[in-house]
């Protein structure tokens, strides 16, 4: 039995392959099994994928249509044999003691979370410093580092997590909504500040993008969250007050789309109001608008959590946009 199983969803990402696939061939640590998932990629990456099963018996390759990374993350863990499972995304490396670590570091623990280092153009910043067991303190410190927003730079226990599975419906938050759903189930986590993953930013990802969609995906992703605040944040001020300035910032970031959008008046509405549909999602909206931590704007607009004055807000934002071109 490999000691890890190494989940890599795959699409289209041919530039960046190679190098993402020989920074796990070439790790320490070689008891482990690398599930490769190719969601229907068309630009040669699939043929790139048979290449690498070939050359070593650690790879396999499970080819599907085109369904998202949710849906793929959940055939890699439908396959994954490991005792430890960790997620890689294709456009990001790890360093060659990446899997060694972490197999070290969790002894008898269920999760285990890490550092990363964020791989911009320009530099690379390392990400975390965090070490120890989770109280609620570190939970806090790890939801505003950013450590909490993504499934990879983790361990899990499979034994644990089993059952366990992405959403294949919702594509925005996809992957923090896992984390949380983990966490619920174990308070054996233990933090550690390595940064042997890669993650390389992009500019060109859903958090600003507009999608009709997104106060679906936010309704998801915040049932989640909530109920990993429940778990976790019982007389814990400061993860109440990170999840809530969390909430609260995304929320305004999501109103923000809208601004260069033409929508009419009923489908901005009701885009709106499935936004502030969720009573524990507006507690937790005014809450986190009104401390010091948020923007001026946030506070400002904290009174007025059932949406009435966005419309107003908008069009202000709409106004400034106009008369910036």
């Amino acid at each position: 039995m490999p000691a890890i199983s190494v989940i890599v969803p795959i699409y289209n990402v041919y530039n960046q392959l190679v190098d993402c696939l020989d920074s796990i061939r070439g790790q320490s640590l070689e008891n482990f099994e690398c599930i490769l998932i190719d969601d229907g990629s068309t630009d040669g990456s699939s043929e790139l994928l048979d290449e690498y099963v070939k050359i070593d018996h650690r790879f396999q390759i499970i080819h599907q249509e085109n369904s998202g990374v949710g849906a793929a993350r959940n055939k890699g863990l439908l396959n994954a044999q490991g005792t430890f499972i960790t997620f890689i995304d294709s456009d990001d490396q790890v360093m060659p003691k990446y899997l060694e670590n972490m197999l070290h570091a969790i002894d008898q623990k269920d999760i285990l979370i890490t550092g990363f280092t964020m791989c911009r153009l320009e530099n690379r910043e390392k990400i975390g410093s965090i070490a120890g067991d989770p109280s609620t303190e570190n939970m806090a410190r790890a939801m505003k580092e950013g450590l909490l927003n993504s499934c990879w730079g983790k361990l899990y226990r499979r034994e644990v997590i089993w059952g366990l599975r992405f959403s294949e419906e919702i594509f925005w938050g996809e992957d923090t909504a896992y984390l949380m759903s983990c966490l619920c189930r174990t308070d054996k986590v233990i933090f550690c500040p390595f940064h042997d993953y890669l993650y390389t930013f992009s500019t060109s990802g859903l958090a600003n993008r507009f999608d009709k969609q997104k106060p679906y995906y936010l309704g998801a992703y915040y049932k989640q969250l909530i109920l990993f605040l429940e778990q976790w944040a019982e007389n814990a001020d400061s993860l109440y007050n990170e999840v809530a300035i969390k909430i609260s910032q995304e929320i305004l970031r999501t109103i923000d789309t809208l601004v260069d959008k033409k929508l009419s008046q009923a489908e901005e509405k009701e885009y709106l109001r499935i936004l502030f549909a969720d009573s524990k999602v507006n507690r937790l909206f005014s809450y986190g608008t009104g401390l010091d931590n948020n923007p001026a704007i946030l506070k400002a607009l904290s009174k007025f959590p059932d949406g009435t004055v966005w419309k107003g807000y908008i069009g202000f934002r709409r106004c400034v946009l106009k008369g910036r071109k």
